[in-house]
């Protein structure tokens, strides 16, 4: 069984992946996306798998629903003058105008437009013997390593052909993108695991760190790089040079880390549990244990949130102490949080899903379709993820 630190207080409903819609009381209809893998042939292909569009209310709407028109006083509802200009009336059709989708203004960033919300689109086609992992944007580019071929490639956040920057790299594992540099992880086969980076405006990659056991998730703040392993625990290093820091010694590896404030959480995949540790290296606190599978992990001001492979749990940790399950899926991965959702990927489910963060809704498919989805990130306007075909893809967020 479970056991936290803290009370738990409930759970929210979940949501079930079946192409039959499931009825959530009088006043709500969630349809899932279909399953299915996604074809890695070619990029700007879409999701045939919902997107996220096939969510509807029919009791006032609310935070997950559908999107609306927009009317207005010589507009229609439905319709909408987006561009101003009397001469062509209200030329928005924003069920269906994937550059006003649901509002003027709203553009699906390559998707297409259904029902007023947008859906997801392929922007790079997969690599053979694909085995990818970890996924990075900026404002320009996305980034992902492969751990079979050990390629880190990047492709441009509109779509086009993938670039490897960096070749062969063995087992390359775990990405981080600040404004100037990117950097991953390369497990190697022992204690030959690496840090490597590469400046974004070109040049070869080099290795900044060498000689690790198995360096595997990474982060990065203003002035540091972080990283976990095998048999290292945390560790640190500054984006300057310098010595290598030691954050926390641990008997159990974590699987992935995510930074807040002056904290960094981590998961621990053979406990199950979710730790907290100062980046000074004091303070190490463990906020949850399960019996094992905790894998991707996300936090900001309202907590931490993180996913648990075995158990297909979606969960919380607030800032009050409180512990929430969320959603339920099967074999979630990966996840990423903004002010309102969290996000993520739902590999057994060929989905990407959200789910408020506060768990006062069901979850509901962002786009399905997929084909095991695993790494996600995200910025202001979209969320990214690679599937374990290789294909990256994208949907823009709503407004």
């Amino acid at each position: 069984m479970p056991t936290s630190t803290r009370v738990l207080l409930g759970a929210a409903a979940t949501l079930s992946l079946s192409a039959c819609a499931l009825i959530l009381g009088d006043d709500f209809e969630i349809s899932g996306g279909q399953g299915g893998g996604a074809s890695s042939t070619g990029g700007g292909q879409t999701s045939d798998g919902g997107g996220g569009n096939s969510s509807t209310t029919t009791g006032g709407g609310g935070p997950m629903g559908g999107m609306g028109g927009e009317g207005g006083a010589s507009c229609g509802m439905g319709t909408a003058d987006c561009n101003g200009m009397p001469g062509d009336g209200c030329e928005a059709i924003l069920d269906t105008d994937a550059l006003n989708c649901g509002v003027c203004g709203h553009d699906c960033l390559g998707g297409g437009c259904e029902m007023g919300r947008c859906r997801a689109v392929q922007v790079a086609a997969g690599d053979t013997n694909s085995s990818p992992r970890s996924i990075a944007v900026n404002a320009v580019d996305i980034f992902w390593t492969n751990e079979s071929t050990g390629n880190v490639s990047r492709v441009p956040i509109q779509g086009g052909n993938p670039v490897v920057i960096g070749f062969s790299q063995p087992f390359a594992y775990g990405l981080t993108v600040d404004t100037n540099t990117l950097y991953w992880s390369r497990r190697g086969t022992g204690s030959d695991g690496a840090i490597a980076r590469v400046a974004l405006g070109g040049g070869a990659p080099v290795d900044l760190v060498t000689g690790l056991a198995n360096p595997e998730d990474m982060a990065n703040d203003d002035t540091h790089i972080y990283w976990g392993g095998f048999s290292t625990g945390i560790r640190r290093r500054a984006k300057t040079g310098g010595p290598i820091e030691v954050i926390a010694e641990l008997s159990a590896r974590p699987s992935r880390i995510a930074l807040h404030d002056n904290f960094i959480f981590f998961t621990q995949y053979q406990s199950g549990a979710l730790m907290r540790v100062g980046k000074d290296n004091t303070g190490i606190l463990e906020l949850y244990n399960d019996a094992g599978g905790s894998l991707g992990v996300a936090a900001d001001a309202s907590g931490a949130y993180w996913v648990n492979f075995l158990s297909g749990e979606v969960r919380a940790h607030t800032v009050g102490d409180t512990d929430l399950l969320l959603a339920t899926a099967v074999s979630p991965r990966d996840i990423v949080v903004d002010q309102t959702f969290a996000y993520y990927t739902a590999s057994g489910d060929n989905a990407v899903m959200r789910v408020l963060k506060d768990g006062s809704a069901p979850a509901e498919v962002f786009a399905g379709g997929q084909n095991a989805p695993r790494g996600i990130t995200q910025d202001a306007v979209a969320v990214y993820w690679v599937n374990i075909d290789g294909t990256v893809w994208k949907r823009a967020k709503d407004p």
